[in-house]
């Protein structure tokens, strides 16, 4: 994992990026899927997930809200046009938020910004590599408490996908 504070787009915000490697027979639909609609289904971090609209194949409205680090802040949403494409058997994603006027805002949840974030999932060798970068606007956290969380969060995030992966194929394999 990288972080690195600020971009030519937005100065006070995290840059992060980050590279996990999922090992074993995975087909890359079921990793994605497993990423985005089943993830209510294993991922305890989130409040909501879901595809709000469908605009295009490619082209959606996400939204979700994930739950707090402390007991002390409100829960964060985000609203996001993600664009998604295959090329060559490596999967990409774009993503940013959208205005509130497309995905008004919830009162309970502080409104997260996505200045932006991509996701892309590619074979290397017998594993597959998922690339996940961003730039978020968290709004009012000290960025100790973003720069101490994160190393974690990617952690539990890699371990959380693993496990569930490892169900996915004894399933596969016992039917």
């Amino acid at each position: 994992m990288w972080v690195k504070w600020g971009s030519l787009f937005e100065s006070t915000s995290p840059l992060v990026k980050a590279r996990y490697v999922f090992d074993g027979p995975l087909e890359p639909t079921a990793f994605l899927a497993l990423l985005r609609d089943e993830r209510m289904n294993w991922d305890k971090g989130y409040i909501e997930f879901k595809e709000a609209e469908k605009i295009s194949p490619e082209v959606s409205i996400m939204y979700y809200v994930v739950k707090p680090p402390m007991f002390l802040m409100k829960a964060r949403d985000f609203a996001e046009k993600a664009v998604r494409f295959e090329e060559n058997g490596t999967f990409y994603q774009y993503s940013s938020s959208v205005p509130c006027e497309v995905y008004p805002e919830v009162k309970q949840y502080q409104r997260c910004e996505t200045v932006f974030g991509g996701n892309i999932l590619t074979k290397e060798g017998e594993s597959y590599a998922y690339y996940t970068f961003s730039q978020v606007k968290v709004g009012n956290v000290p960025s100790a408490l973003i720069t101490s969380c994160l190393p974690g969060t990617a952690k539990s995030f890699h371990a959380k996908v693993s496990k569930e992966l490892e169900k996915k194929m004894a399933n596969t394999v016992s039917n």
